[in-house]
């Protein structure tokens, strides 16, 4: 088994979360399969009498399909995290003495029957501990902006001594999500899916910073092979 990589976290109720990863297929599933809905569209007369369809983002189905996605995708976030989150002290939810106390004057005693609830309503109630832990559990478990900055800077690339990541990249016209972005650079790096999925989200990271990096450099030198051509013909 290998030794993934966890972080300790202080909740601001005064809670001590260990975060380790979880199998980037948790987020995957619900990440791929479950996208927004789609907004209405309006035609609208555009210059010359043509027309064309609009999206209509105040259209009120749409509306109340979006707010039923958001919260959807908020429970299944949380669901999801958690399962990466231990908790180091108090060693069980029943034993946070201001939690218990807590309890005595609210109304939720009847809701909280688990770990799950007592870091919904206790632990991770507070927005910044939430968003906190969200984000490091991801980064532990998939690839992550965070993760590949980190491996960009550890890489230490530079071209004509410029940071490789300070070039600016070439826009092209095709456009793709990170679960794509992270089978491509798998593939290309030599990795079947599934072994690449057992890597820690940092290990995934660096693999597609990698990718990244290689391509960049291949366009660069493209695009100076291409300069020098052309003065060559002048």
């Amino acid at each position: 088994m290998p030794d993934y990589p966890a972080i300790d976290f202080k909740t601001r109720s005064g809670a001590l979360l260990r975060l380790q990863r979880v199998h980037r297929s948790v987020f995957d599933q619900y990440g791929v399969s479950l996208p927004p809905p789609e907004p209405p569209t309006d035609t609208v007369t555009i210059l010359g009498g043509a027309t064309e369809e609009v999206p209509n983002y105040n259209d009120q189905a749409y509306q109340r399909e979006l707010l039923a996605y958001n919260i959807n995708i908020g429970q299944l976030e949380f669901n999801s995290v958690v399962r990466g989150v231990t908790m180091v002290t108090p060693a069980s939810w029943q034993a946070d003495e201001a939690f218990q106390e807590w309890l005595l004057v609210t109304s939720y005693q009847s809701r909280i029957t688990s770990v799950n609830d007592y870091l919904k309503y206790w632990a991770l109630a507070d927005d910044h501990d939430l968003v906190y832990v969200s984000q490091a559990v991801r980064y532990l478990s998939t690839v992550t902006e965070r993760g590949i900055d980190e491996a960009m800077q550890a890489f230490n690339i530079t071209w004509l001594g410029v940071p490789l990541q300070d070039h600016p990249d070439r826009k092209g016209h095709v456009e793709a999500s990170m679960y794509y972005a992270s089978r491509v650079a798998a593939r290309a790096m030599g990795y079947h899916w599934e072994n690449f999925c057992e890597l820690s989200g940092i290990d995934q990271s660096a693999v597609v910073a990698q990718f990244y990096a290689e391509n960049k450099l291949e366009l660069l030198q493209r695009r100076r092979n291409d300069a020098r051509h052309r003065a060559g013909r002048r």
